[in-house]
């Protein structure tokens, strides 16, 4: 990648090996952001600059899946682990099967927003055994749930410091970082 705004599509061959992809800020500084754009079958580490931002597409699928994200993994939505880190944008485009995403944390400095397709889908919003929801959210997250029946569930039950948590008809703020979210039937 040069000056100015980079896009790399990564399209695996399915052979099942692993990349990856370290971007440094040079060449970035002087235009937009470099962009990601992922939707194989191998496992890749995406290690961005601050700057970069990757989109993981999986509208072509109408399975039902169970994908999960962290700080720094995506898994389940495709056949192999996608790791990142240093991102100024994780976008996830779910397909249109009936999807039950799992969001345990997000990185700091990244924007996490996650795209529903058209099936019924449930967004889980929880911490990972005793670590809090509130703990693991370092940056905020947007949630589409895109048509159909969709519901948010958002458990912060580790966390016992007592803070206020408000919600709003498209937000919940509280949680460390904030949620917002757009075509959801359901919140709980």
């Amino acid at each position: 990648t040069g000056n100015g705004s980079d896009q790399l599509s990564l399209d695996d061959s399915g052979d099942g090996i692993a990349s990856t992809i370290q971007l440094s800020a040079t060449g970035e500084t002087g235009g937009s952001p470099a962009a990601i754009s992922y939707s194989g079958m191998g496992a890749v580490n995406v290690l961005g600059s601050g700057q970069t931002t990757l989109n993981l597409d999986d509208t072509s699928s109408g399975n039902d899946q169970s994908p999960s994200l962290t700080a720094g993994a995506v898994t389940g939505l495709f056949p192999a682990t996608v790791g990142y880190g240093n991102l100024l944008s994780l976008n996830v485009q779910l397909g249109s099967g009936r999807q039950t995403l799992a969001l345990h944390s997000s990185s700091a400095g990244t924007t996490t927003t996650i795209t529903s397709g058209s099936g019924d889908d449930t967004f889980n919003l929880s911490g990972t055994g005793t670590a809090s929801l509130s703990g693991g959210l370092a940056g905020p997250v947007h949630l589409d749930g895109g048509a159909g029946t969709n519901n948010l569930v958002v458990d912060d039950s580790t966390d016992t410091s007592g803070q206020p948590v408000t919600t709003t008809p498209s937000s919940i703020d509280g949680l460390g970082w904030s949620i917002y979210y757009s075509n959801l039937a359901n919140l709980s």
